[in-house]
């Protein structure tokens, strides 16, 4: 008796909500998801509200925005890589043997749109050489490049300031009237001592000669060993010991070896420390400050681990600037640091394409009482247009006839002699209001005519064959 007397329903609900209310909320923000059937299932780790980018947002933002900052990554996300998928095809552009395929038009033309925005300043940063993105996107108006992950890089204008810390690397480009149309390429740092190329060199074709399947890379600045085409476990196995022997040799050089890729196509990079997408765009966010063009817009597109510093620092913004709207977006869906992700680079370029709209719907369409103000604007930037507008809006007989409508106060002109039905409706109801002019004026709205006034006012216009009123 006293055991179901003490432990009751309600002593039982009490007990569950004070366990329910001990329970800790987990600080880790991350999440996981389920991908493949068979043997290819796995389970892939990723941040907790990673979804598809919303461009409803994002435009949004955009548009409110005075200043902004966009980076865009090349191969595989403003175009598809070939040599991602295609082995013979990434060897042939690794030994010259092949020529990489460039931008398309449309791609151009979107690219061109972006930058012909005064508040924008859109930059294509690359892993690729120099020669390379000054190649084919060298010729985009109002672009600005960054290669070799932003290691060089060159301002889209000239009225960007060039900072101490920048060293010019190529004369100015003359634009097509012949003065300076664009910056100078720039490198972010100190080329440093180059002498540990040549270690890292002779160590990476010591195990090229040992791994078959294996081959060196330079890009600019880098080297790379790949091991994409190598048997993959054994490839992988060799990838690690190459590592160690890199960290040890190089230690004394201000280089950083890096793995990127998975097990059956990864490769090890030696490149110049501190050089990352990441950096460049810290850079570049202090350069706008420092002559007060600080961006509250930024976005930055990538799609491989070369990008990842960059949404990184995206992440830092976010935490430090609230006044900031930052997005970071990756190309596929997998574990990274944006915020979010989009499935192809054809979604990136609908993404362009709707901020490059958004824009021009502000600029060139507008509702009825955008209209009314923008009159009002144009008519107060000129006298002589704010004079004119005042005559023609006192002025009533055989010349016009002022109408005002109901859908805000846009008004319109309706001609004495252009429609029957009109004349006869308006002389009616200004005969009603007291006649002349002052009659005219006190209509502020066809609303205001009551349903037998209407009807009076079409039975007076006439037959069929004549125009009428339409509501």
């Amino acid at each position: 008796m006293e055991f179901s007397t003490r432990l009751t329903t309600t002593n039982w609900a009490l007990q569950v909500l004070q366990d329910l209310k001990a329970v800790e909320k987990a600080d880790d923000a991350s999440d996981s998801i389920q991908l493949g059937f068979g043997l290819g299932f796995k389970v892939m780790g990723i941040r907790a509200g990673f979804q598809t980018v919303d461009t409803v947002a994002v435009s949004k933002a955009y548009r409110s925005a005075h200043h902004r900052l966009i980076l865009l990554d090349w191969g595989g996300t403003l175009v598809a890589e070939e040599d991602k998928t295609n082995k013979l095809q990434a060897y042939a552009l690794a030994t010259g043997a092949a020529s990489r395929s460039g931008p398309t038009a449309a791609l151009k033309q979107t690219l061109e749109a972006l930058c012909s925005d005064a508040k924008n300043l859109v930059f294509v940063v690359s892993g690729k050489e120099l020669y390379a993105v000054a190649e084919f996107f060298g010729d985009v108006k109002g672009l600005g490049l960054g290669a070799e992950h932003g290691f060089y890089y060159r301002w889209p204008r000239d009225e960007v300031a060039q900072d101490d810390h920048a060293r010019d690397t190529a004369a100015g480009e003359k634009g097509e009237d012949g003065s300076a149309g664009r910056a100078k390429w720039q490198t972010i740092s100190e080329l440093g001592d180059q002498t540990w190329k040549e270690s890292a060199t002779l160590l990476m074709n010591i195990f090229v000669q040992r791994t078959h399947g294996t081959y060196l890379e330079t890009k600019g600045n880098a080297l790379i060993w790949q091991f994409r085409d190598a048997d993959p476990e054994f490839g992988f196995n060799q990838s690690k010991e190459l590592e160690e022997h890199l960290k040890q040799a190089l230690s004394i050089y201000s280089v950083e070896v890096l793995r990127g890729g998975g097990v059956s196509d990864g490769y090890i990079e030696v490149r110049p420390s501190g050089v990352s997408k990441g950096l460049f765009l810290e850079h570049a966010l202090a350069t706008l400050k420092a002559v007060n063009r600080a961006p509250n817009f930024v976005l930055t597109i990538g799609d491989d681990s070369s990008d990842e510093p960059m949404f990184e620092q995206i992440l830092r913004l976010q935490d430090s600037n609230e006044d900031i709207s930052a997005y970071s977006v990756t190309v596929g869906k997998k574990p990274t640091a944006a915020l979010s992700y989009v499935d192809d680079p054809a979604a990136v370029m609908d993404l362009l394409n709707v901020l490059n709209k958004s824009t021009l719907r502000d600029n060139r369409f507008f509702s009825t009482v955008d209209l009314t103000a923008k009159d009002v604007r144009m008519m107060n930037s000129d006298p002589s247009r704010r004079h004119t507008q005042s005559d023609r809006s006192n002025t009533f007989g055989s010349n016009m006839v002022k109408k005002t409508f109901s859908d805000g106060n846009l008004t319109r002109g309706v001609a004495e002699d252009a429609v029957p039905l009109q004349k006869k409706l308006f002389q009616g109801l200004i005969d009603k209001e007291g006649g002349g002019e002052e009659g005219m004026k006190r209509i502020s709205s066809t609303a205001h005519l009551t349903m037998s006034e209407y009807l009076e006012g079409i039975d007076d216009g006439g037959g069929d064959d004549e125009p009428g009123l339409f509501f």
